[in-house]
């Protein structure tokens, strides 16, 4: 069983130590930004959890490498399609499809090609 706590005094926290069952496994960190101590006590070495700690922080970055890995995929595959609409639009040119139809066509690539699809 472990007990995560805040106490807010340096005498506060001598106090509750003293009152805690002797031998615990306990860390103290001072955090200024609350001018508190955050107290963790358990019945196993804290590093056992600085451990799993670190093993989390691997997997967030294995997962923040495949979503990079999956974005560029995501980013290439947009250029791809701007690119075929690119395409299309010079075929339409070519076959000399009325302006207006294709002004119309061409509004609406254009609208398209503004959009980034894959926005993180």
């Amino acid at each position: 069983m472990s007990l995560f706590t805040s106490i807010s005094t340096w005498d506060e926290l001598i106090d509750f130590l003293k009152r805690e069952n002797p031998p615990q496994c306990f860390t103290v960190n001072y955090i200024p930004a609350k001018d508190n101590y955050d107290i963790w006590i358990g019945n196993q070495p804290y590093y056992s959890y600085e451990k799993l700690i670190e093993l989390e922080e691997k997997d967030r970055e294995k997962i923040r490498r495949k979503f990079d890995q999956y974005k560029k995929l995501a980013e290439q595959e947009q250029r791809n399609i701007k690119r075929a609409l690119n395409s299309a639009l010079h075929l339409f040119r070519e076959y000399h499809i009325p302006e207006d139809e294709y002004s119309w066509i061409r509004s609406l690539v254009e609208k398209y090609k503004e959009k980034d699809l894959y926005k993180s």
